[in-house]
């Protein structure tokens, strides 16, 4: 990749954006052939499936990749990955996906202090969403998807000492504590990932509901995944569903139409592609915010 500094659109992409991306495409290919080599069918996702429509690479102003599975292949993916991976790269459970993670590098983000200062993994990342079956109907739908979102609730309750600021969130934390006295914190987990395990449904409907429960812009026919083709990616070629354009027009619309608000960073990470995480840590909360004042990717 050519590191050179140049304007996409309007934007300014920086040598260190570039760096980042060289990182990500790296793992990216490491994905990619761990899935073909045990033909396991995966998809670009989100802002990665836009970017292969409208730039043939990364959005300028993105800073990650996204790429989705079913969730047979997903699980599957999950179990073999870990042993499939070179050194100096892993497996990372995130809220409702996983994230495969450069060790060797630092993505902070603003208000991860408390993951971070948990020792947590937080290498530069790519992630990876499960597509599950979801009910047809969309009340049924939604019912779901709030048990789903109060699974992640209780799960969350347990290693948290936030403070609440309305009384509906002290509520909520009330009814997670209580359902907690009375159910395992692996259980409980297991509900937020995989929600539908031993289920085996199969409906018309599918969507990536454990990340976000309720954004039906996530959600559409299970037949746009029917099949796939390949289209282009900065340097390399990524399967993407063969009705991308109704999986895009879905998400965001007129896709096409370049935003006027470029907002640069969308994660609002803080990123150093040459420096592993570790070199940061026993840094203070003070310490950890300060880094992100004036920082542009």
């Amino acid at each position: 990749m050519n590191l050179d500094r140049e304007v996409i659109c309007d934007f300014e992409v920086t040598e260190q954006r570039k760096k980042v991306w060289q990182t990500e495409l790296q793992m990216l290919k490491l994905i990619v052939d761990i899935c073909e080599r045990n033909k396991l069918e995966y998809f670009a996702a989100h802002g990665t499936l836009l970017g292969c429509a409208r730039h043939q690479g990364f959005i300028p102003w993105d800073d990650d990749v996204d790429l989705c599975m079913k969730r047979e292949a997903y699980e599957k993916f999950i179990r073999i990955a870990p042993d499939l991976l070179p050194e100096g790269y892993s497996l990372f459970h995130a809220t409702g996906h996983i994230q495969i993670r450069d060790n060797r590098t630092t993505a902070l983000l603003r208000e991860g202090f408390r993951t971070f200062s948990s020792g947590a993994n937080c290498g530069i990342f790519v992630d990876v969403f499960p597509l599950d079956y979801l009910a047809d109907d969309f009340k049924a739908r939604k019912k779901d998807a709030r048990n789903i979102w109060f699974y992640g609730v209780c799960s969350r309750q347990r290693d948290s000492h936030a403070k609440h600021n309305s009384g509906k969130q002290a509520a909520v934390a009330f009814a997670a504590r209580i359902y907690n006295l009375f159910h395992s914190r692996d259980k409980t987990a297991e509900k937020a990932r995989n929600p539908f395990a031993g289920k085996n449904r199969v409906t018309k409907t599918l969507g990536v509901v454990t990340f976000a429960p309720g954004q039906e812009n996530w959600v559409w026919p299970a037949a746009y995944f029917d099949s796939s083709t390949e289209m282009p990616f900065a340097d390399m070629m990524l399967s993407v569903p063969e009705k991308y354009d109704e999986v895009l027009t879905k998400e965001y619309g007129d896709y096409m139409k370049i935003p006027e608000n470029k907002n640069g960073s969308l994660h609002t990470c803080y990123f150093d592609p040459e420096k592993p995480y570790t070199a940061y840590a026993g840094i203070s909360e003070m310490e950890y915010a300060k880094l992100f004042e004036n920082y542009r990717l």
